[in-house]
C-alpha cells in the first residue's frame, strides 16, 4: 500500500505540473506553447505607403504582443518625414515607438531582417549596415544567436536562433539568397557551398532536437505576385535564380516546417510541397499536382508534420500593395492568394511541441483572412533526402551551440497534447506499479 501511495502521488504531482499554467509571455499558445510573428515589406507612413497601414501593423503586434516578430525584409525604404524616419537607426526608434504605443509597457522584440531595400537597392543611410551598426536596432536575440560568418554584422543576413533558448521548441534560421550588401557583397548559397553546408547543418540539429524548422528569406522562390512573380525567370533576381533553387530544394529535401518569405507586398500560403520519384526537383513557374501533398492546412485537413515545407508570403508590413496574377505559373502552387488592396498586417504562429498554427492578423479595413495547421509529433532525426543530394564539394562550417539567456522562458514539460502526456505518465505509473508488486 505504501508504494501505490507512492506512486499514486508521483502521478498527482506530474498532473499538477502540466496542467497548471506555465510562463508569463502574453502571447501563449494553448498547451503552454508560444506564439511569434513574422511580416516583411513594411515602410514607415511615409511615401508609397497607404496612410498609416505601417504603424497599424506595428501597434497590432503591441495590442497581441507575441513573443517575439522575425522581420521577412525591406524595412524603411526611404525616408519619411510624417513619421521621423530618416535613417535605419532612427526607422527602428520609430518602430519600437509604434509598438510601444499598444503593448501595455511589454517589450516585443523585433527581429529585422535584410531585403533588397537594404541591399543593393538600399538609399543612403537605408543600408541593412546602417541598421546593424546603430544601437536603437540591436539583436534582441544576440546573446542566442550564431551565425556561419561575420558575427557582428551579420545577424539581420545569416544567422539562427532557437526559441526559447533553454528548451526549445523552434529554430529560426534566416538567410538571404540574391542580395549584394555594402559589406560582404553577394552571398554564395550554392549547393555544396560554405553557406549551403551551413544550413544543411543547422535543419539537422533542429531535427535532431525535436524542434520545428522556420527557414526565412526575402525573396521567394514561388511567387504569383504581379510585381516579383517573374523574378526567378526574367526579372531582377534570373541571374541567381539557381541559388534559390538549391536553397529551395535543400528545404524541400530536409521537410523544414515553414518557408517564410517577404518580397512580394501581399499574402500568399502554399500547399504543401514534397518531393517524391514523382517529383523530384519543384521548379518555379511549373506547377506539378505530384509535388504536393492533399492537405490545405484546414482543421478537415491539417498539414502534417514531416511531410514538407509550407511557404508563405506575407510583404504586407505596410508599403505598397501588389496584385496576384492569376496566370502566373506558381498560382497553383498557392491555396490562397490575396492581392494586398486594404489589407496589412502580420502573420502570427502559435507553437506547440506537437502543432503549429499560423494566422493573418489584418491590421487594416481589407477581407483578407487566412489560418493553418500543421500537427504532428516530431520525428527524433533528419529525414533522408528525397531524391539523395549530391555530396558537399566544400567541407562543412561550425557554429557553437546556442545560449541560454535571460529573455522569456516558457517550460516545455507539457508543450502540446496533454492528454497523451496524461495517458503515457498513467501507463508508466501503472506499469511501475505492476512491477513492484
Amino acid at each position: 500500500m505504501p508504494r501505490r501511495r507512492t506512486l499514486l502521488a508521483a502521478l498527482a504531482i506530474a498532473v499538477l505540473a502540466i496542467t497548471l499554467p506555465q510562463g508569463a509571455n502574453a502571447a501563449t499558445a494553448p498547451d503552454g506553447g508560444f506564439t511569434f510573428g513574422a511580416v516583411g515589406d513594411n515602410g514607415s507612413d511615409g511615401p508609397g505607403d497607404p496612410g498609416d497601414s505601417t504603424s497599424r501593423t506595428l501597434r497590432l503586434i503591441g495590442e497581441q504582443r507575441p513573443a517575439f516578430v522575425q522581420s521577412l525584409g525591406d524595412l524603411a525604404y526611404d525616408a519619411s518625414a510624417a513619421s521621423d524616419v530618416h535613417d535605419g537607426a532612427s526607422w527602428c526608434t520609430w518602430t519600437n515607438a509604434q509598438i510601444a504605443r499598444t503593448s501595455a509597457g511589454t517589450a516585443v522584440p523585433y527581429i529585422i531582417a535584410a531585403g533588397n531595400h537594404e541591399a543593393q537597392d538600399a538609399k543612403p543611410g537605408f543600408a541593412i549596415e546602417d541598421y546593424t551598426d546603430a544601437a536603437s536596432c540591436a539583436d534582441p536575440f544576440a546573446a542566442h544567436t550564431s551565425f556561419p560568418t561575420d558575427a557582428a554584422t551579420d545577424a539581420a543576413k545569416d544567422s539562427f536562433y532557437d526559441y526559447p533558448a533553454d528548451r526549445p521548441l523552434l529554430r529560426m534560421i534566416n538567410i538571404n539568397p540574391g542580395l549584394d550588401y555594402h559589406r560582404g557583397g553577394l552571398r554564395d548559397y550554392s549547393r555544396g557551398g560554405t553557406l549551403y553546408n551551413w544550413i544543411e547543418q543547422r535543419i539537422d540539429e533542429a531535427k535532431a532536437k525535436a524542434e520545428w524548422v522556420v527557414l526565412t528569406y526575402h525573396v521567394a522562390y514561388l511567387n504569383a505576385g504581379s510585381d516579383h512573380g517573374a523574378d526567378m525567370s526574367t526579372g531582377y533576381y534570373a541571374p541567381v535564380a539557381s541559388q534559390f533553387g538549391d536553397v529551395f530544394a535543400l528545404a524541400a529535401e530536409k521537410r523544414v516546417d515553414l518557408i517564410l518569405n517577404g518580397h512580394e507586398h501581399n499574402y500568399q500560403r502554399s500547399k504543401q510541397l514534397q518531393l517524391s520519384e514523382a517529383c523530384p526537383v519543384i521548379t518555379h513557374d511549373t506547377y506539378d499536382a505530384a509535388c504536393v501533398t492533399a492537405a490545405d492546412g484546414s482543421a478537415a485537413a491539417p498539414y502534417q508534420r514531416g511531410a514538407g515545407p509550407v511557404q508563405v508570403i506575407i510583404g504586407t508590413g505596410g508599403h505598397k500593395p501588389s496584385a496576384v496574377n492569376d496566370a502566373d505559373g506558381d498560382r497553383k502552387f498557392m491555396i490562397a492568394a490575396d492581392s494586398g488592396a486594404d489589407n496589412c498586417g502580420y502573420a502570427s504562429f502559435a507553437v506547440t511541441a506537437t502543432s503549429l498554427t499560423g494566422t493573418f492578423e489584418n491590421a487594416c479595413s481589407g477581407a483578407l483572412a487566412d489560418t493553418f495547421a500543421i500537427v504532428g509529433a516530431a520525428a527524433t532525426t533528419a529525414p533522408s533526402p528525397t531524391p539523395p543530394s549530391p555530396s558537399p564539394t566544400t567541407p562543412p562550417t561550425t557554429a557553437g551551440p546556442v545560449a541560454s539567456g535571460s529573455f522569456p522562458l516558457v517550460p516545455v514539460i507539457a508543450l502540446g497534447g496533454g492528454a497523451l502526456v496524461l495517458a503515457a505518465i498513467a501507463a508508466a505509473a501503472f506499469t511501475l506499479y505492476r512491477r513492484r508488486r
